[in-house]
């Protein structure tokens, strides 16, 4: 009776141990995957941000040089206007 409950207890040890071993390679890989794409969705939000504040800094570029192309304009009437005053008076 000793022996038929230590072969059914060891025989469940080592069905349950071949199971493991069966199911470790898979279950190594599904949370390798898990984690991927845990990984995976991080990065996606670290470019929209990214992208987001790329964008923002262009259109600030944008307004920035808008400006100064304004001023640009601006400053070179000036001196055609005081060229041709200068020519004036000559």
């Amino acid at each position: 009776m000793k022996d038929i409950i230590l072969a059914l207890l060891g025989g469940g040890a080592a069905v349950q141990l071949i199971n493991t071993l069966a199911t470790l390679r898979p279950s190594r890989r599904k949370i390798e995957a898990d984690s991927l794409g845990v990984e995976v969705n991080a990065l996606e939000r670290t470019i929209e941000v990214l992208q987001k504040n790329f964008e923002l800094e262009n259109q600030r570029h944008r307004q920035e040089v808008e400006t100064l192309r304004a001023e640009i304009d601006s400053l070179r009437a000036e001196v055609a206007s005081l060229r041709a005053a200068k020519n004036a008076n000559l």
